[in-house]
């Protein structure tokens, strides 16, 4: 897109189109304007330059990534999902009609089937697919990505799980204090009620290496390494499996949503734990001692999960 903007001395031209920015004074707004307009034809015809002969297909790009650079990511099996979703949904054209507009298209239709976070994922995939041919692989001279709007991000959760609905999920996985930890079910229970003591990902809970009051995660969701301090609860809840954590993330998952349907409660995730950890965690430690517990580099990313309710932060006023 062109912007025109009136100076002292003449007319500034700034164009900014697919990942592309430049500007130019000129005397005469007619200059400005030629220029700009010419600069973006121009951009348009290079986004696909050196495609023409190329007889490679969408698939081949989406088979390349999962080949060389899937076994190299975290979540790749995530995305290996993902992938198959895209092949089935964008046809198999050849590289130089994977424009904008296709994909466009393809978001629209997504639009129309899933939620707008859902969409927004799977156009982050395919932008970092299409970077990666562009980067490394020389395939585009601009990322089509670029020229193409994401659906708008949905409002922030403010969901915050109570104690009684805490209760009713673990007593739906049949765990009991004083019973002991042996069906797969009651392993999620477990793991449940270390991520509310904690904050810490289901993922990372059972793969922690246990070492005095400190669990170790040799990498985290932003592939540092992370300890997390633990409570005297926190490491009876370990000790409840001395064996360690048996569980596969379906049958983790399957497993709490099959209890919250039992326990007659709805309108939360398992994700939803780390928001009640760091909501009570946030009255007994600084902020920088909870951005280290729950592993943010910006304390100011603490306030996606802090929740709690304004009629309790107003009690405090009196």
């Amino acid at each position: 897109m062109a912007y025109y903007r009136r100076l002292k001395t003449g007319w500034r031209a700034q164009v900014e189109k697919a990942g592309i920015r430049k500007s130019r004074v000129f005397d005469l707004k007619a200059d400005a304007v030629a220029w700009a307009t010419k600069l973006e034809a121009e951009i348009d015809g290079q986004a696909h330059v050196g495609l023409a002969s190329d007889t490679r297909t969408f698939h081949d790009l989406l088979d390349r990534f999962q080949r060389d650079e899937c076994p190299k990511r975290k979540g790749r099996d995530t995305e290996v999902k993902r992938l198959e979703y895209l092949k089935r949904q964008i046809p198999d054209v050849p590289l130089r009609e994977v424009t904008p507009t296709l994909i466009a298209k393809w978001r629209d239709e997504r639009m129309a089937v899933i939620k707008p976070a859902s969409v927004r994922r799977e156009m982050a995939l395919l932008r970092t697919i299409l970077d990666v041919a562009r980067r490394e692989w020389r395939l585009f001279v601009v990322n089509p990505m670029n020229d193409v709007r994401k659906p708008p991000a949905p409002p922030p959760r403010t969901r915050l799980i109570t104690q009684e609905e805490i209760d009713a999920v673990v007593l739906a996985l049949n765990y009991r204090e004083d019973l002991p930890v042996v069906q797969a079910k009651q392993q999620v229970a477990v793991m449940f009620l270390i991520a509310i003591e904690t904050g810490m990902r289901a993922g990372e809970i059972g793969r922690a290496v246990i070492k005095g009051r400190v669990a170790h995660l040799a990498t985290s969701k932003n592939s540092d390494a992370r300890e997390v301090p633990l409570s005297k609860r926190a490491l009876e809840l370990y000790a409840k499996l001395p064996a360690g954590f048996d569980l596969a993330d379906g049958t983790r998952d399957g497993s709490f949503r099959a209890a919250r349907i039992k326990a007659g409660v709805s309108g939360f995730t398992f994700h939803d734990s780390r928001a009640v950890a760091l909501t009570r965690l946030s009255k007994k430690l600084n902020v920088m001692e909870l951005a280290r517990m729950i592993g943010h580099r910006d304390p100011r990313s603490l306030m996606i999960y802090y929740r709690q309710a304004a009629e309790d932060i107003a009690a405090k006023l009196d």
